[in-house]
């Protein structure tokens, strides 16, 4: 890669298989020609696009998923992806994340069972989750805001 990573995250979100930069605020629409995506219909409700087996924020391996809910008179514009990832996957990428966004992630406990590490940077954030519901998962989530005042 040319660019830094923090760099590539303040402009979208870099397919690195795929080489292709997922920019910030695409409509919905428009990211089935970036990469090797899957669309999938998950109900009346939702639609999620999946890069299966790709690869984001150097060397991370996932299955990223971007999720659009149905809205009446609005586009939906990037401003979210996921990903679950595996115990040590989340473990190695808490390590490298530290390293490569050049901060420690802030830990946040959420309850006895989740927690989360997340790096800010100037438009977007990225999150570390562990998460529970009938047992543990880790998931990564990479995200965009226009205001970034707003951060929680």
């Amino acid at each position: 890669m040319s660019q830094n990573l923090i760099e590539y995250l303040n402009k979208g979100l870099f397919l690195e298989k795929s080489e292709e930069l997922i920019p910030w605020e695409i409509p919905f629409d428009d990211l089935t020609e970036l990469g090797e995506c899957e669309l999938k219909e998950v109900s009346d409700q939702r639609t999620d696009l999946v890069w299966n087996n790709e690869t984001i924020l150097n060397g991370l391996s996932v299955n990223l998923t971007v999720m659009r809910w149905t809205q009446l008179l609005k586009t939906y514009k990037f401003t979210h992806a996921f990903s679950y990832l595996s115990d040590k996957d989340f473990e190695e990428a808490k390590i490298k994340l530290d390293i490569e966004l050049k901060q420690k992630g802030k830990f946040k406990k959420i309850n006895q069972l989740e927690y989360k590490y997340s790096w800010r940077l100037k438009r977007c954030k990225v999150e570390l989750s562990q998460r529970d519901r009938f047992g543990s998962y880790w998931v990564i989530d990479i995200k965009h805001k226009r205001k970034i005042w707003f951060w929680n």
